[in-house]
């Protein structure tokens, strides 16, 4: 049992030959809160997304670099969960250097939507993570993850993840030490609601059974850049 939502990341066909709401629904059993369809355009996901959104599925809806002004508004109404935002052109995996697409294409989805927007495809280490969360909501990361995982094991992964937590959100640690009377560490002014909420678990999650999204509780709003990782 994990305290944070778990997403699947599959090709269409899976879900055509098992049905909407059978597959819907046995990912709610599995105790998944989303899915990402990344083979199913926009035009022809009403099916699907109206089968998940009735077993309680949330539908993360991709958004490329190419899409033109009046396409991203539809995409992002038909999101749930989050937007992924798509960093650039070409096959996923480990770069150098974070794309200017990866910004770009993040601040015009920043413009027209409150939905929480996390840039994947070519976030590679670290400090590229911290950049996109300049503007972004967050990141995903697929390929820095997995080599890791292979190279040296389940172990080396938390020391990146780690890592990765503490360059998207300097303020961190200081934000989960007890404040004290001369003025030492306290809850940061949150980036993105003006709420003081340091961070808990520093993954895209939300309110209620494992949704995604940003975290609501009796205390405080948790919006912490989020961080998406994937293994194969």
């Amino acid at each position: 049992d994990v305290e944070i939502p778990l997403l699947v990341m599959t090709y269409y066909n899976l879900v055509h030959h098992e049905g909407h709401r059978r597959f819907a629904h046995r990912l709610v059993q599995a105790g998944v809160a989303g899915c990402i369809l990344p083979d199913l355009p926009l035009e022809e996901s009403e099916p699907w997304c109206r089968a998940a959104d009735h077993e309680g599925v949330e539908t993360v809806m991709l958004a490329a670099p190419t899409a033109p002004d009046e396409r991203l508004p539809l995409v992002a109404a038909r999101a749930r969960g989050f937007l992924y935002s798509v960093g650039l052109l070409g096959v996923t995996g480990e770069r150098a250097t974070l794309a200017a697409t990866a910004t770009e294409l993040a601040a015009r989805l920043k413009r027209i939507t409150d939905v929480p927007v996390l840039v994947g495809v070519g976030v590679s280490d670290a400090d590229q993570a911290y950049q996109a969360t300049r503007v972004a909501d967050g990141v995903i990361q697929g390929a820095s993850v997995v080599r890791r995982l292979i190279a040296d094991g389940p172990e080396a992964v938390g020391d990146y993840v780690a890592e990765v937590r503490r360059a998207i959100d300097p303020d961190w640690t200081a934000a989960t030490a007890p404040p004290t009377r001369d003025g030492d560490p306290k809850a940061p002014v949150s980036r993105t609601t003006g709420v003081d909420a340091p961070c808990r678990d520093g993954v895209a999650s939300g309110a209620g059974r494992r949704r995604i999204g940003r975290v609501h509780d009796d205390a405080n709003v948790d919006a912490c850049p989020g961080l998406m990782l994937g293994a194969a």
